[in-house]
């Protein structure tokens, strides 16, 4: 049998390329699901009109677990939470809209606007880095962006009440 060797904890330091983003859309629509404890997140704009742009990713549970503090912190500094919509927007269900997988969430607010920005890195790469790096296990990674996503202020407090609903704010 062979022996595994100890288990090393590695830090990793993760922000966002300054590249363009993938994605770049306002969003008045957004619907959250929980998936294996990960959430997959529908973002739609919805006019008259009808479906105008749908974006769907999938937030992974520990993007969220480590920014869960930030985002409460933030989440109380914006004030009041809006009532939840009284009809349950469904995105459109068609298999050809691809989901994207994000491990980097970030939030800022200008005003009444809400942002959304997400990203994504390898957490592969990172164990290489740290391994070439020797004993030290601090990391320093940029995401490639994903998406980057606006909304009326009482949406994204509404979006991070429903991806954090189990903690008190």
């Amino acid at each position: 049998m062979a022996k595994r060797e100890k288990e090393q904890r590695v830090e990793v330091t993760v922000n966002l390329a300054d590249e363009v983003y993938g994605v770049s859309m306002f969003f008045n629509r957004f619907r959250v699901q929980r998936l294996d404890g990960h959430s997959l997140v529908d973002f739609g704009l919805v006019s008259e009109r009808g479906m105008l742009r749908q974006y769907s990713v999938v937030i992974e549970r520990p993007a969220l677990d480590q920014s869960r503090e930030s985002m409460l912190i933030f989440l109380g500094a914006a004030g009041e939470i809006a009532d939840p919509p009284s009809e349950q927007w469904r995105p459109s269900s068609e298999p050809s809209t691809p989901v994207e997988v994000a491990n980097v969430v970030h939030m800022a607010r200008t005003g009444d606007v809400g942002e959304v920005r997400l990203g994504v890195y390898s957490s592969g790469v990172a164990v290489e880095k740290s391994r070439q790096k020797g004993p030290s296990t601090k990391v320093e990674m940029k995401a490639a962006p994903l998406a980057l996503l606006r909304c009326d202020l009482s949406i994204q407090k509404r979006l991070l009440f429903e991806l954090y609903g189990d903690a008190e704010v």
